[in-house]
């Protein structure tokens, strides 16, 4: 049995606790949580830091097998040369499996629990059997609005999914992946989705008017002309075709997606999770999300970091500190229990409650006065 006791516990699906205790067993399941009303006295059983505990942190989007293309591409290069240089560099077949692994690592210490990982090989697929990390596998194909290439999506999505142990087949973008083949996908899912969503303007160009850089990107790699536009904007034209009950949708970065197409997603799904990579956007475009257009409408709102390809780090709290404006406890939630929620795997992770294995995280150099973090802030993984 083990008792970590901080200024702070957060559990994020209560309130926190001033100088609480949080007990667990050997094996990191939350065995009891202790209000001591803040009078915590010294004992020799419990180890006690300074700062606040908090779950473990749900990360809703990565490429963990492009690890390797750390620094490989310039900085604020924009979307489409972005596109070109991780078309070039994985067709040279050049990977780092050891780079890989590190990035696997530097997730775990930066206190992520759980992740929702983008895979088109099986490049990653050791790493993550030997790795403590939870991770949903999303099998991302692209058809290229060809009939050849979509069986031939649908071929590698089986062979493929024989080396991960959770996953889902998806489509990679709406630029690069027909509506039929979103929609199969989504079918073949069984209960959770996740989709590249409008990260560029030249998407809903592309299907509102067949114009733009991104289609003539594929035409200039031999991709026929098979693309028929739907006078409407990427979400509007697949979402409706791929909506179901039983079905989370994770929509990854959503630079370009307006306040009032956000209310029209909302009302048309329950299971609709915005998943932003501020610091992604920022590396690849120089831009910066407009956030407070979710959170008017109530969204169900999740992190993530994207790759080493495209992040300096892979750090959840690096991505929080981003949302300087917003509560800590709301954006806490964003980190952890939402992206739980997600991957539907709350029963374990996302929160501090008797029963479950969320992990234990310790932020050091807290703001107290002003319940925030600071630019100094940083993790301590306790379990």
């Amino acid at each position: 049995m083990k008792q970590f006791a901080a200024n702070y516990i957060f559990p994020v699906t209560s309130k926190p606790i001033k100088n609480g205790i949080v007990v667990t067993d050997d094996s990191g399941t939350i065995i009891q949580i202790i209000d001591t009303k803040g009078k915590l006295s010294e004992q020799p059983n419990i180890q006690f830091f300074n700062g606040v505990i908090v779950p473990g942190f749900i990360n809703s989007h990565t490429h963990l097998e492009l690890s390797y293309l750390k620094d490989a591409i310039p900085y604020n290069c924009g979307h489409i040369d972005f596109i070109r240089n991780i078309v070039n560099a994985i067709e040279k077949k050049i990977v780092d499996f050891d780079k890989i692994a590190s990035a696997d690592l530097l997730m775990k210490n930066n206190g992520i629990v759980a992740i929702a990982d983008i895979s088109n090989t099986i490049n990653s697929s050791e790493i993550k059997k030997r790795s403590t990390i939870y991770y949903h596998t999303f099998i991302e194909q692209a058809d290229f609005f060809s009939k050849q290439y979509y069986d031939k999506a649908i071929e590698q999505f089986e062979i493929i999914k024989r080396h991960f142990s959770v996953y889902s087949l998806v489509g990679h973008a709406p630029y690069s992946t027909s509506i039929d083949f979103i929609k199969k996908s989504a079918e073949i899912s069984k209960n959770v989705y996740s989709l590249h969503n409008q990260e560029a303007p030249d998407e809903d160009l592309m299907y509102q008017r067949a114009k733009g850089e991104i289609l003539q990107l594929m035409f200039q790699r031999g991709l026929k002309n098979n693309f028929n536009p739907t006078n409407q904007s990427t979400i509007k034209s697949y979402l409706p075709k791929i909506v179901r009950e039983d079905l989370n949708i994770l929509l990854v970065h959503n630079v370009y997606t307006t306040e009032e197409e956000i209310k029209w997603a909302e009302k048309i799904s329950n299971n609709l999770y915005w998943v932003l990579c501020p610091l992604s956007n920022k590396y690849i475009q120089n831009i910066e999300i407009n956030y407070k257009k979710f959170m008017k409408q109530n969204c169900k709102i999740t992190l993530g970091t994207d790759s080493l390809a495209s992040n300096r780090t892979l750090s959840i709290l690096e991505e929080m500190k981003f949302f300087e404006e917003i509560d800590f406890e709301e954006i806490l939630k964003w980190a952890t229990i939402n992206g739980a929620k997600a991957l539907k795997i709350e029963n374990k992770y996302g929160s501090i409650e008797k029963g479950k294995q969320p992990g234990l995280n310790l932020i050091e150099y807290f703001d107290f006065q002003q319940f925030k973090l600071t630019s100094k802030s940083k993790i301590k993984k306790l379990i």
